[in-house]
Order: structure tokens, then sequence, then C-alpha cells
């Protein structure tokens, strides 16, 4: 576009050196109106470009969950300690039932789809990433701010397992035994607490996960 605006400068200019001096204001005329149609047509674009940029990058909410029921017909899902848009980040992740069976995700159990593809689990509406709190196994998941630390890196293999990247020995591992009472929901929302542990097969029903769009 910005080569279609000198071109519409320049080319009546050059045809001006030849012509008489009526031919001359003719062009000139001519010229500023091509101008001021090509600017508004320059400038439309770059707001149309600008606006269809916006949308190609809003990412997919997803909710991840756990694909094994267990006692809950809803599923357990990674969820903020908390309750929706008054979770409280510093708690950190825990297993607590979906919400999606209201008709939504909730904001708090919301993950950006695209960055988990590069090892990114972010909330989005808090703009704040999974993180393992300490190197000893196991380990609590914390939610802080995003950043490039490896101790943010995990990724959902074709199993099923959350891992942290280059440790496919450990997975993200929601508490096996009797889940605990939430305080609303009917029946009552469930929970369960969440580590990064060892990867077993007696385990599996705890560590395989799924991610799904709201219904």
């Amino acid at each position: 576009y910005k080569e279609a605006v000198v071109l519409c400068i320049y080319n009546p200019f050059q045809l001006t050196q030849a012509a008489g001096d009526r031919t001359k204001s003719k062009l000139n005329r001519d010229s500023k109106n091509i101008l001021i149609i090509i600017i508004f047509q320059f400038t439309f674009s770059q707001v149309s470009f600008a606006t269809n940029s916006n949308k190609s990058t809003t990412s997919q909410t997803v909710e991840i969950f756990l694909l094994n029921k267990l006692e809950e017909d809803r599923y357990f899902c990674l969820d903020i300690r908390g309750y929706k848009t008054r979770a409280i980040v510093s708690k950190g992740l825990q297993a607590h039932t979906c919400y999606s069976y209201e008709g939504t995700i909730a904001v708090d159990q919301g993950f950006d789809r695209d960055l988990l593809g590069v090892g990114k689990f972010r909330v989005s509406a808090f703009n704040s990433c999974m993180q393992r709190k300490n190197v000893k196994i196991p380990s609590p998941l914390a939610l802080v701010p995003c950043n490039s630390k490896k101790l943010q890196k995990f990724f959902l293999s074709s199993e099923g397992l959350i891992q942290p990247e280059g440790q496919t020995n450990l997975c993200v591992t929601a508490a096996s035994g009797i889940a605990r009472k939430g305080r609303g929901g009917t029946p009552v929302h469930q929970i369960r607490r969440l580590r990064l542990d060892y990867c077993k097969k007696e385990l599996r029903s705890y560590q395989s996960w799924g991610i799904r769009p709201s219904e």
C-alpha cells in the first residue's frame, strides 16, 4: 500500500513536466484527488488488518479435566483455590468439580489452549501459569506470573499425562482416596489436592487428563 501512494504522487508529477499550463493544472487537481483516495484506502486497510490480526490471536479457553470421573459425574478440573472471580492465585491449584456443567467454563478453570502447545498452562483470566513449587517430589503446584523458567514448562502427552519438560517420570496427580466436600453446588462440589508426583500405573486414574472447550 505504501508503494501505491508513492506511485500516485510521482507519476502525475512527471507527466506535468511535458504538458502545458492547463494540462498541469488539471493533472495537479487529479493527482490530489487520487492521493486523497489512496490515503483513505491505505488507512482503511491498516485498520482492517489490525482488527483481523486481533481476532486471529484470540485463543480458545479450555478446561483441563481428569479423564476418570471417579465418584464425580461432573468430572474433576484443574482449578484455582477459592471461588471463580474470587479465586486466590497465591493458594495454587487443586482438582475441583468442573463448573462447565453450568454451561460455561469458569474463569478459575479456563486455560489458554494455544499456549498448551508450547508448554504453558496459563489461566487466561488471571494471567498466571502453573509452576511446580519446589524440586522435591512430591511437589505442590503453584500459580504465578508467567515467565520462561523451566519450572513452568509442562506438556500434555498423547496418553493424557501432564509432565514437566524432559521429566517423563513425573506426572500432575490428583489425590487418591475420598474427595473432600466443597461449600457449594447441587450436589455439593468435590475437591482433591493436586501435586506433581511420580508416574505410576496404579495412579493412572488420577494422572490422566484431557482438554475440552465449553459445551
